[in-house]
């Protein structure tokens, strides 16, 4: 009973709630004093039905393929505030009068709409990035938005929640909200690599500093100054990204050896 919903596949259920809600139209162009305000009423409610149930399993399939199936519980309050909505617009196709009910709610719902503008886009955010499979639980990615002021944010992605993407990095656990990840330059590295940062001597060129990478591994130039170069180096975080950057070190201080004038931060 509880493996169905992951065996079924949402499609067929999507199509056919489409059918049923384009039915009353198509039924009223070839019957039109046939065709009855309850009937109508019926069948957009269990086309809204069938719809809402494919979207749940298109969600719920999203949701485990990105490592998120703690957000199934969130899902299914999704799904019901979508079962009233539904039941609401039918109610109102029936011919019920629904007027003083939503005249009542709607100054509630334009405050409670107002306060809860971040959380929302927050969570719409969420939904977009776990449906389109951005990047996954144990990625590890870099974040780069104009929100951050032109800091980066890097790290093992260790989960996402409705509101906030949890990064895991050098600067430790970072909680970066869905919305400022949604609208960034989001880099998902190859093979779990790591992003370093490590300024360059003015006598160390980006060439040399390139020549000490493996053909998995990246150089990022940042900003150039009197210091040198600042660069992002993202290397494997394994014993082989470890030899790179002790490769690195030897070339920087092997430098400043010989030139004792330049400091290095």
């Amino acid at each position: 009973m509880t493996s169905a919903p992951a065996r079924e596949s949402w499609w067929p259920v999507v199509v056919a709630g489409l059918l049923f809600l384009l039915s009353p139209s198509i039924l009223e162009e070839l019957q039109p004093n046939l065709t009855s305000r309850r009937l109508s009423a019926a069948l957009l409610f269990v086309g809204g039905l069938l719809l809402a149930r494919g979207v749940s399993l298109l969600a719920r399939r999203a949701l485990v393929r990105v490592g998120t199936p703690h957000l199934l519980p969130a899902l299914r309050i999704a799904h019901l505030l979508m079962l009233v909505a539904v039941t609401l617009v039918a109610l109102g196709a029936g011919g019920f009068r629904l007027t003083g009910l939503l005249a009542g709610g709607t100054v509630l719902t334009v405050v409670l709409g107002l306060a809860a503008q971040s959380l929302l886009a927050n969570v719409m955010a969420g939904l977009v990035l776990t449906s389109s499979r951005a990047f996954r639980v144990g990625d590890r990615v870099t974040v780069r938005s104009w929100a951050f002021g032109g800091v980066e944010y890097g790290g093992e992605v260790r989960d996402l929640t409705l509101t906030h993407t949890v990064l895991s990095g050098l600067a430790g656990v970072i909680k970066v909200p869905n919305a400022r990840i949604l609208d960034a330059t989001l880099i998902v590295h190859p093979g779990g690599s790591q992003g370093v940062t490590v300024k360059l001597p003015p006598g160390v060129s980006l060439d040399d500093a390139g020549a000490v990478l493996t053909p998995d591994d990246r150089l990022v130039p940042v900003a150039l100054s009197e210091a040198g170069w600042e660069t992002v180096f993202y290397v494997a975080p394994n014993d082989a990204g470890r030899a790179v950057l002790a490769d690195l070190a030897r070339l920087v201080n092997a430098h400043v050896a010989t030139n004792p004038g330049e400091a290095v931060s």
